[in-house]
């Protein structure tokens, strides 16, 4: 793909703000499947 011109291009804060993002999905969807603790398991750190 290549960016349309008034697009500002590639920047650290897009790579943080999308790895931020897919890490938050990963871990509420990690939470409200995982059977095993329950949603406040033992574990859990509050």
């Amino acid at each position: 793909m290549v960016p349309d011109e008034d697009d500002e291009g590639w920047t650290a804060g897009r790579t943080y703000a999308g790895n931020a993002a897919a890490a938050a999905a990963y871990a509420l969807r990690t939470w409200l499947t995982n059977p095993s603790r329950g949603r406040l398991g033992s574990s859990a750190v509050l």
